[in-house]
This record gives C-alpha cells, structure tokens and sequence, in this order.
C-alpha cells in the first residue's frame, strides 16, 4: 500500500491499526492511565459529549484527563483551545462504545484560527487523529497545532496535512517557557504551507524538538517566502533529529523554501545560539535529509546566525551531523549545505565537535547530552552513510548554476571527518567564501572522499584572490579526490591565509593539484600521491605517480595492497572512513622509503597478510608465478 491514498483524503497515512487498550497504554507514557479522567466525544449515546471543546473544559483532574474522540461525529470548523492542562487527545474509535480503533479521527479547521490551540502550562498527548485545513494568513502561526504556552506536546500515530499560515504550517512551537515537543512513531506532518517560515515543523524559544522515532516523516511541506520547508529551529531552540524515516523516504524529504528547503538553523534576533544535531538512530537505516528544495539557497540544510546587537561570537547556527545522508537536494548555492554569516558565522560540524578545535570552541556537540544517550549509533557495516551525494545546483527551473554543494561563508566554518562527497553537481563541490579583511573562516576536511563529481569549477574554492589579510585557513588531510570533472585546469584554487594538504591522494590525470594564490609561505603539503605534484611549492615526501583501486568503476575506491599509498606515512589519524584504525602495518608491503605504516587517503587496510579471502587481495586466481 502507498503512503497516501488516491483519493480525496489522500494525505491520510496508510498507519497501522492498534486496538483500543494498546492506544490506552499509549496515555501511559505521560503519567499512570488508571488514575486519568476519562472522557468520551462522539454523536452516540453512551458518549460523554457531543462537543470536543466542552470536553476539555471540563478536563479538570489534576492527577490528568483522557479524551476519546470517536469517528461518527463530524468536527468540521475545529478550533479547540487547551489551557494549563494535563491532557491526551486520543482519536481512532468508530463510536464511542466501540472496543477497537479504526483509524483515524479527522479534525477539521477553520478560517483564521489553529486547528488545536494549546496555553498555558500545558502537557498534552495527541494520538490517531488527523489535522487538516486550517487556513490563515501570513500574520498568525500554527495551522495544524500552535503552542504558545509551556510545557509538553507529544503526537503519535497522527496526520497533520493541508494547513496554510504565515509561519509553522504543521505545528509551531512559541513557548513562554521550557518545553518539549515530541514527534513520535507512524506521526506524518505533510503537504503544508507556510506562507512566510516553517513548512512543517517550527520551534523557537525555550523549545527542544526530538524527532527520533521511526516511521516519522516531514515531507512535501512548503515555505513559500522564508524559512524551512521542512524545519525551522530558530534559537535557542535545539532539535535532535534521529528518526530513520518512513517507508525509505527520509525523515525530512521533498520540502520546499525560499532558503533551507529541508531543514533551516536560524539564530534569534536576540542572539540565542540555534543547533540542530542530526545523528541515526538505526544502524541500518541511516538518518536522511533528502530530495528537497530551496529557491535561493541551501537545498538540505541551511545555516544563519543573525546579531541583530552585540557582536558575540557565541551567537551561532550550528549543524551537528553524525552517520548521516545529505542526497538529492539542489538549490541555487549550497545545494547540500549553505553556511551563511552576519556579523558572525555559521558552523558546521559533521563527525566532529567544535569545542575541540580552536577559534570555535563555542558549543559542544555533545551538550547537553552526547547523541549516544539518545540512541545515536554509527552505520552498519556496508551501509552507504556519511555521504553527500547527487546534490544539483540549480535554479528552480532546472537551469544549473555555478553554486557550490557545500558553501561555507566568511566567518563561518566547516569541520568534516568521515565522510564522502559522490555525484554532486554545480561550481564546485565545497567553497568558502572569505570576503572581509579580517576574516576567521575556516575548513577542515579529514577522512573524507571526494569523488565522481561535476564541477564547473574548481572542486574546492577556498577564499577570492586579495582577501588573505584574516584568519582564514583550509586544512585537506587523508583525503582522496578521484575521477571527478573540472572545468578548470586546477583541482583546487586556495586563497586562504593557511593552507595545508596532507597523507591524502589526488587522482586528476591532466589537472595540477592547486593554484594557490595565499601568502607566500603559508602552504604546507607533506605525503602526498597526485598525478602532478609540481603546484605543492616547497612540500616534502611528494610522489607523482597514480594510485590503484579496487573497483572504481563501481564506486570502491579502497586501495589495493599493491598500490601507490599503501603503508606510506606515519599516522596521525585514530580511524579511517570506516571507522577502522589507522595502524595496520601490512607485512607483505614494504614501508614507503620507511617513512610509516598509515596509508594514505580515507581509507586503512586492514589485512595485515594477504589472502584470497580479502578483498583488497590481487592475483588471487591460481597463477600467481606464472
């Protein structure tokens, strides 16, 4: 069965039945069910109301109240307001003395108003009921739900799908105080519209967003002239975002904004540092941000700090990214990722922390908790994870443009260990822009693959010619570029006040390594194997020649044990890609003129004596002498 049906209720979610006591122990979850209140609203006789809103006011019980909303009753025109109540909205019953549940209860809005309006100190429970149709204009917020209160909203099992209003179309969260919201399993928020921000899902204030369960999906939202078509975190609200999914569509897929199409990290006017962490929470199916699309900039995920006063460094937007697949977004400029800055930048953190680097030590990625106390795995073994990948620059129409997959603006910056770039199209794969005199914006690439790229370009565009007078650095270290297209006679163009490239590989036969345009001096190339090392002015232990892979042609660009690279330096690195150590000394391999046991590029082999039964293995067919 599809995920939405084809007819008129075709954003109805195709979730899974449940009988009445086990949505009952779902009410658990917030507190002891056998001491709620229990409420029943249907048009049936043994029902307690045949008004939603008259049930709820009368949901008085402090220990908390269970209403039940059955499916004979029609609630067209709803705008239903919660206020300072412990409270479970429980859909699903075809009438209210009915002993199983049967899909879900449908909400109908109305013009001008939220579908459910939720005050006060409040800790609400949605479950089987579907949001649909409230219309408002760009001035208001909320179309499916709207909480402006504190407190807790959780919704499970629910559909909110079709609302129109300026800001937070599916449900946004203005709180006056600490809260939470809660995405839980088989919850769809799709098809929405936000004529201004917040396709989906909209957070701001004192909020922390989870959406960390499966068959979760943020999808086919739209924000029209703003901010987040599928997500907007807006400081200092903090979003952790671990759902698998639903159906093999990525948790937040298909949406569409001005800037940030799926996922938009917005620091406040009043300088609160927003972070969204984004980590997988199965190991077989990593967490994803995909196929969305940004008119202007930032086709996955978009990044802006705003310093509306002061000039704080802390005030930041930051993307913390673990195990993660950034795929199939476009947008004219960051068609992956957009970095953008105000007074001060944007950070972007993937494998990585920032607190751990210099210049940036303003937020833990680890804080308040580390990912692994929410559940956060690393990917299964030949799970395709950590990747950037088929990201188009483009316009709207299609028409490609010359903008990067990852662009990283001044002030900003970009820390990556682990992952790969593959089948990206635009200008170029990464690019940082350093624009200002003084400058700090930085990029630092370790462990990473960049490969089976378009570039119109130069693959990596590190800063314009002239603009070195700041502290801006890009540090390139056991990485390997291969067989990517170029359209210029250099794999990368650095103008950037540091520059170094180390233990890495770059595979471009006919293309030199850099034209670097940075002060004199202040390049530092060591252990490196390319096609035409000459560019690397002054570096040591550079060898021109071309390393071997074990299948290219279909994306294996491990090393073979015969290979340039292999066993070449000393290590400096704890794990490779994969997450192996970086220390096996191969002992049918000579060390590189005895230089080290780490070979270079991403990736480690592992099998210190070769046998027929590795894969990195040659001349495994029996006619080794001959």
């Amino acid at each position: 069965m599809s995920l939405f049906h084809s007819t008129a209720r075709q954003d109805r979610p195709a979730l899974a039945f449940l009988r009445l006591a086990v949505f009952v122990l779902c009410a658990a979850a917030i507190g002891d069910a056998a001491a709620f209140t229990l409420y029943t609203v249907g048009n049936d006789a043994a029902c307690s109301f045949s008004d939603l809103q008259q049930a709820i006011d009368a949901a008085t019980d402090p220990e908390g109240n269970s209403i039940l909303i059955a499916q004979d009753l029609a609630y067209d025109d709803t705008h239903i307001r919660i206020i300072d109540k412990d409270i479970n909205l429980l859909g699903g019953l075809a009438q209210c003395d009915s002993a199983t549940y049967e899909g879900l209860t449908t909400l109908n809005g109305t013009s001008g108003h939220s579908v459910i309006e939720i005050e006060g100190v409040s800790h609400v429970y949605v479950a089987n009921l579907w949001l649909t149709g409230a219309s408002m204009d760009e001035s208001h917020q909320g179309g499916g739900i709207y909480f402006g209160g504190q407190g807790t909203l959780e919704l499970a099992n629910t559909s909110i799908s079709q609302n129109t209003t300026g800001y937070g179309a599916g449900v946004d969260m203005s709180p006056s105080g600490p809260s939470t919201l809660t995405i839980d399993s088989d919850t769809v928020i799709t098809r929405n519209v936000a004529l201004l921000s917040g396709g989906g899902v909209r957070v701001e204030g004192q909020t922390r967003l989870f959406i960390m369960q499966p068959h979760t999906l943020i999808g086919f939202n739209v924000a029209e002239n703003g901010y987040g078509g599928g997500v907007q975190v807006i400081g200092p609200a903090q979003a952790e975002i671990g759902s698998p999914g639903y159906g093999g569509l990525g948790v937040i897929y298909s949406n569409t904004a001005t800037y940030g199409g799926g996922l938009a990290i917005y620091d406040s006017e009043n300088n609160d540092t927003a972070v969204a962490r984004v980590f997988t929470t199965d190991p077989a199916n990593p967490v994803k941000i995909e196929q969305n699309i940004a008119t202007a900039t930032g086709g996955g995920v978009y990044l802006r700090p705003h310093s509306n006063f002061g000039f704080s460094p802390n005030n930041r937007a930051i993307l913390c990214a673990y195990d993660f697949l950034i795929d199939g977004n476009s947008a004219q400029d960051g068609a992956a990722i957009y970095g953008d800055v105000d007074v001060y930048g944007s950070v972007v953190a993937l494998n990585t922390s920032p607190e751990t680097l210099p210049g940036f030590g303003i937020y833990s990625c680890d804080s308040p908790e580390p990912p692994s106390a929410l559940g956060a795995v690393h990917c299964a073994a030949g799970v395709a994870c950590n990747r950037i990948e088929g990201n188009l620059s483009q316009q709207e129409d299609g028409t490609p443009t010359d903008g990067a997959t990852i662009l990283i603006q001044s002030e900003s910056a970009l820390y990556a260990d682990r992952f790969e770039m593959r089948h990206d199209t635009g200008g170029h794969a990464v690019r940082f822009v350093d624009d200002q005199s003084d400058s700090d914006a930085r990029v630092e690439m370790r462990d990473c693959l960049i490969v089976d790229n378009t570039a119109s370009g130069d693959l990596i565009d590190a800063g314009p010619d002239g603009s070195t007078s700041g502290g801006t650095s890009l540090v390139l270290s056991r990485c390997t570029l291969a067989n990517n297209a170029i359209g210029t006679p250099y794999v990368m163009h650095v103008a950037a006040n540091f520059f170094e490239i180390s233990n890495a590989i770059v595979d471009q036969p006919g293309f030199d390594v850099v034209d670097y345009a940075g002060p004199a001096g202040d390049m530092n190339a060591h252990d490196v194997l390319a096609n035409n090392v000459g560019t690397l002015v002054g570096g040591v232990n550079l060898v021109d020649g071309a390393p071997t892979y074990v299948d290219a042609g279909n994306g294996d660009y491990h090393l073979q044990r015969t290979s340039f690279g292999v066993d070449w330096t000393e290590p400096d690195g704890v794990v490779d890609l994969e997450g192996n150590p970086r220390t096996v000394d191969l002992i049918d391999v000579p060390n590189f003129e005895g230089f080290g046991t780490m070979d270079l590029g991403p990736y480690e082999i592992q099998t210190q004596l070769a046998t027929c039964a590795t894969s990195d293995t040659v001349y495994c067919d029996g006619f080794d002498g001959l």
